[in-house]
């Protein structure tokens, strides 16, 4: 379940925030990094996995729901 400031924090993206989504960046960027390094052994494939997704989420945060 999120934290409430994590649900602030997604609805600002939904509107277009460029700094609620560096924010969530630097929240889950690393996260995301180390957990596809454990299934890539690459630096390279495991950057550009958290490249795509935080691409992903940008070019599709109005279909996020911020209430889950």
């Amino acid at each position: 379940m999120p934290i409430i400031g994590e649900q602030k924090l997604v609805k600002k993206l939904k509107g277009g925030c460029h700094q609620s989504f560096t924010t969530l960046f630097h929240l889950y960027g690393k996260k995301l990094y180390n957990f596809s390094y454990k299934y890539t052994q690459s630096h390279a494939e495991s950057e550009e996995i958290v490249q795509e997704e935080f691409l992903k989420i940008w070019n599709k945060r109005d279909t996020i729901n911020e209430k889950l």
